[in-house]
């Protein structure tokens, strides 16, 4: 009897033992593939939607553009964000006990996921022909107890922590497939669950939804720097009939008589100066600039 209740506890252990790299296996994956995709969409959100956000100013477009734009760059913050959840919900570390009720309450369980842990607890509970998880814990305890009282050379107490040994392997065993079963769930709805194509979906037309909006903007102000340039070009070869787009060419002031004289002076000073200068060059008399410097008094009201 001990030798079977002992190779029965080898067989749970094993069991428990597959159940946790399971779990380890599909944590790691999981994990990494959040990080991943964590890292990603942050760049997805750096290189597009705040790059295409700054787009917007300075403002000048019609106002949906604006809109999608906001609108785009939360819908991306949003997808990978909720998409990097999912993934690290089959990565987290699941508590367990032999009550399922406590299970339940110490992890964030979906209906789906409290039908998993209740089930297999009292699968295991009418496999063992007791009440539950819980019961069945009790009787290993008992037998433990029992061996303890009795003398150490006494027939029963080998077979009895047998016993208890194998209730104790079966119970880890049960609570490690548990675990294994909520995260493999977990992990393949996080990977192909219509929620994530939802999350997908919402990121993608984030992404469009940003370029359309910033590409508008951006395209009306660079159409409106282009057709100021066209007319300004076309005034200045002196094309009379532009389109309305162009608008009114601005009006030139009528230069007054004042102005003519403020010309003339000026052009007399610069031809007196270069005139002294020519003749201190060629070392000839500097009366020869006399003309322009009477001329330069008479209209500076000098004689």
């Amino acid at each position: 009897m001990a030798a079977e209740a002992l190779l029965a506890a080898k067989r749970a252990t094993d069991r428990a033992e597959r159940h946790r790299t399971a779990v380890e296996s599909i944590r790691s994956r999981t994990d990494l593939t959040a990080k991943g995709l964590a890292g990603v969409g942050t760049a997805a959100v750096s290189a597009v939607g705040y790059a295409k956000f700054a787009d917007l100013f300075p403002y000048g477009g019609p106002w949906w553009a604006v809109v999608f734009l906001v609108v785009g760059v939360v819908a991306m913050i949003g997808g990978f964000v909720l998409l990097s959840k999912r993934f690290s919900a089959a990565s987290e570390v699941l508590p367990t006990t032999v009550d399922p009720e406590k299970t339940i309450a110490m992890n964030e369980l979906d209906a789906r996921e409290e039908k998993i842990v209740r089930s297999a607890y009292k699968d295991m509970a009418v496999l063992n022909e007791v009440d539950s998880l819980v019961a069945y814990q009790a009787r290993g305890h008992r037998f433990e107890r029992i061996a303890d009282r009795l003398e150490p050379d006494d027939k029963l107490v080998d077979p009895l922590r047998a016993r208890a040994d194998l209730v104790a392997s079966e119970i880890q065993a049960i609570q490690a497939r548990v675990g294994a079963l909520i995260l493999k769930k977990r992990a393949k709805e996080a990977t192909t669950g219509r929620p994530t194509v939802v999350l997908v979906v919402l990121f993608i037309a984030g992404w469009y939804l940003t370029a359309l909006g910033a590409d508008r903007l951006e395209s009306q102000r660079s159409g409106q720097i282009e057709v100021a340039k066209s007319c300004a070009d076309a005034r200045t070869a002196g094309a009379k009939d532009l389109p309305g787009i162009c608008g009114k060419a601005p009006e030139e002031k009528a230069a007054s008589a004042a102005d003519s004289v403020n010309d003339a002076v000026v052009t007399l000073a610069e031809g007196k100066k270069t005139c002294l200068e020519n003749a201190a060059k060629a070392n000839e008399d500097a009366g020869v600039c006399a003309p322009l410097q009477h001329a330069l008094a008479a209209l500076n009201g000098e004689g």
